[in-house]
């Protein structure tokens, strides 16, 4: 740990260096007059945004310009508590990214020259600092900087190419002189030089901007972090990089290099449209916000602009206290063994194989299904997100000839969410009844615990446990429904893991246990099971699952034969989904309708005959879903 520290506190050391002495320039230049007066230019430097595994990497890094700022005498600057202070007053976050107005007024309450502030970026084993100054009287970026660095260990490397790149110079010494910024844009970008042997030196990005290179680069082009060095101002390689930095899940790396990209170019309002989307799924909904809005102020095309409005809708609903959802679907099912009938067309009664006649045969059929449901959610620590809620839902499968097990189920939820880190711990507590035949068959009691962790960005596991006290009720059809009475005891523990950023594979364990009135009802159960996602783009995904279970049952049910029930399942089955949206064109409007397709394959071998069989289902579902904030 205190190696790692030490590393990251050289690297801030290293990437502060060098913009410090930049904007020690850009300030003697602008304030000439004043130095000469004997006054000092007075400066606020903002905590940089962090975009790493080491969540203060920016506010180290302000901490130690600050610092900086005041060893060399040349300046004033604004101390953390004024800043914070005023910040909270005029309501901005001390690491936000400021839009022009909160700049002016910014500048004018602190009653500063200048505004610094940036972004550190991780991705990859590089660091990259991005900083901007911002001129506090019209609110405009006057000069940025970027610089990467490849290893805390290069920065006498760093250091050297800085002074030969002409903007560090000793303390005291005379000011080099600093184009203006006119003649930076027309004139030739600087290139990073040539690597030196060993360490290689990190590559220095240093302004003006290079005019992009139209066409050059197919936005869904993979593209590296070493190319991009090789030609670090180009925006449409900038953008690519993002794209592929996205499609590989990195999505602070792709935050920082669009932020860099708006540090140049402020006024490119499809980037910002795309930056705001990646700090949405960051789930940093007020960088969100703000860029949204600069999107939704501005003069893009009414189609950026429309599309910024839908996600500060949703911003809106995410930022409420309280939330309710919910979602319907309704559609046909098509069963092949609807009653679970045996393979061999026979079943064991006293030991003795007879044939299956009338409605034990095997019976396929259709029906039509609905499934409604409804939460309601309430935020109680808002800087933590813990959260209770209550949830109800409601099933029902109206057979066309099996009506005898007609079901419906309705369920209830109340539980909260703990969250810590990167750690969610949910109790719940739950109710469930289920009719057969319009006759009540099963009231189910208990309370379940769930813990979810992320390892990292790609891997997470879950842990959960659950009791259910079944009470199972004497229907016309089933009278020794009673015998199955009895607790109902279930753990479970999982495993995903990442794979693409449009897939992701998780495995279960799972073990249950039911502890009937008879003893011939009760059983253990272990199952193992693989999970895949695949989104397609579009809204389009495919799910997939496989389990394989072992029963065994604690004791013989001398009525049926006299062997211990062991039965070995297998349940497969595949779900591909689209929205209707984008079906065609004249359902653009339907976003939240998708239609799913769902394939399931259910097998059953046992030591017993009256257990073993298939069955195969198939339903084509709508499903619509919805969200309010309250």
């Amino acid at each position: 740990m205190n190696l790692l520290l030490n590393k990251t506190a050289a690297l801030l050391l290293l990437l502060v260096s060098s913009p410090l002495l930049f904007a020690q320039t850009h300030e003697k230049e602008v304030n000439e007059s004043a130095t000469a007066a004997g006054a000092r230019p007075k400066i606020a430097v903002l905590d940089f945004r962090t975009f790493a595994k080491t969540e203060d990497l920016g506010k180290s890094a302000a901490k130690i310009l600050r610092n900086r700022l005041a060893e060399t005498g040349d300046f004033t600057f604004v101390d953390g508590e004024t800043l914070n202070r005023v910040l909270k007053r005029i309501k901005i976050s001390l690491s936000g990214a400021l839009d022009q107005d909160e700049a002016k007024a910014l500048g004018k309450v602190l009653g500063v020259k200048n505004i610094v502030s940036g972004s550190v970026v991780e991705a990859g084993g590089t660091y990259t600092l991005n900083i901007r100054f911002i001129d506090a009287k019209t609110g405009q970026v006057v000069s940025g900087k970027t610089i990467t660095a490849r290893n805390p260990d290069f920065c006498r490397e760093i250091i050297a190419h800085s002074s030969n790149e002409g903007f560090f110079y000793k303390l005291g010494a005379k000011t080099p002189a600093r184009p203006k910024l006119s003649e930076e844009i027309s004139s030739t970008p600087v290139q990073p030089q040539a690597p030196a042997a060993q360490p290689p030196t990190p590559a220095i990005q240093a302004e003006p901007v290079k005019p992009p290179a139209k066409d050059k680069f197919d936005p869904a082009k993979e593209v590296t972090f070493e190319q991009m060095l090789e030609n670090p101002d180009d925006p449409d390689l900038n953008y690519a990089y993002a794209r592929t930095q996205v499609r590989k899940g990195d999505l602070k790396g792709a935050a920082g290099t669009l932020e860099r990209m708006l540090m140049v170019n402020p006024g490119l309002h499809d980037i910002r449209l795309f930056y705001g989307l990646v700090l949405y799924r960051l789930d940093n909904l007020p960088e969100a916000q703000r860029e949204f809005q600069a999107v939704r102020k501005s003069n893009a095309p009414a189609a950026l602009r429309n599309e910024a409005a839908i996600f500060l809708k949703e911003i809106k609903k995410k930022q409420k206290p309280t939330s309710v959802s919910g979602g319907l679907t309704a559609g046909p099912e098509y069963d092949s063994n609807r009653n679970a009938s045996p393979t061999s067309e026979k079943r064991l009664f006293l030991n003795t194989p007879l044939d299956l006649t009338g409605s034990s045969r095997k019976r396929d059929d259709a029906s039509f299904l609905f499934l409604g449901s409804a939460e309601i959610r309430r935020i109680v620590n808002a800087q933590k997100k813990h959260d209770v809620f209550g949830a109800m839902s409601y099933y029902r499968a109206n057979q066309n000839k099996v009506t005898e097990i007609n079901l419906q189920a309705l369920s209830f939820k109340l539980g909260g969410t703990y969250r810590a880190s990167r750690t969610e711990l949910i109790p719940t507590l739950i109710y469930d009844r289920v009719l057969l035949a319009r006759e009540k068959f099963l009231v189910n009691t208990g309370a379940g615990l769930r813990l979810e962790r992320k390892l990292n960005k790609v891997t997470d596991y879950s842990l959960e446990a659950k009791y259910l006290y079944q009470d199972h009720l004497s229907v016309p059809d089933i009278t020794s429904n009673p015998e199955r009475r009895g607790g109902f005891y279930a753990f479970s523990a999982g495993a995903g893991r990442v794979l693409t950023p449009v897939m992701k594979l998780n495995a279960d364990i799972n073990f249950s246990a039911k502890r009937a009135k008879k003893d011939y009802n009760s059983y253990n159960e272990l199952a193992f099971g693989l999970r895949h996602s695949w989104l397609l783009g579009k809204g389009i995904f495919l799910l997939s699952s496989a389990y394989i279970g072992r029963d065994i049952y604690s004791e013989k049910d001398s009525v049926i034969c006299p062997k211990k029930r062991r039965d070995t399942t297998f349940h497969g089955g595949v779900v591909g989904g689209l929205p209707l949206s984008s079906m065609h064109r004249k359902l653009a409007g339907l976003k939240d309708l998708t239609l799913t397709l769902t394939l399931e394959h259910f097998r059953s071998g046992s030591n017993i005959i009256n257990y073993t069989y298939t069955n195969n289902k198939a339903a084509l579902l709508l499903n619509y879903k919805w969200q309010l904030g309250l």
